[in-house]
């Protein structure tokens, strides 16, 4: 998983999974799925790990710094309005959410 990487690149230490972070990345999924939808892109396991991938692209420094499930999961919807915002102004062409081809 892409989160093991790049929070190894981060930390410079393995992400220890606990029973909390396997519960919100479950939750995380839900919420990826949900944007997809309403994207009307399909629902593959390729687009939801795509998703992902963007999210944790454009994570505010912030929440770079206190990496783990829980905050992304609950920070959700602040992340990707950071994530659209910071795509507007570097002009990209779609903004709805989450999974840019």
């Amino acid at each position: 998983m892409k989160f093991e990487a790049y929070s190894k690149d981060i930390w410079k230490e393995d992400y220890y999974w606990t029973p909390a972070d396997a519960n919100n990345c479950k939750i995380l999924i839900k919420k990826l799925k949900f944007r997809l939808e309403k994207q009307k892109k399909q629902i593959t396991d390729e687009a939801i790990l795509k998703s992902f991938d963007n999210l944790l692209l454009y994570l505010p420094d912030w929440h770079k710094e206190h990496l783990s499930m829980m905050n992304i999961n609950s920070k959700f919807n602040e992340i990707v309005i950071n994530m659209q915002q910071t795509m507007k102004s570097k002009n990209k062409n779609s903004t709805e959410g989450i999974s840019y081809e």
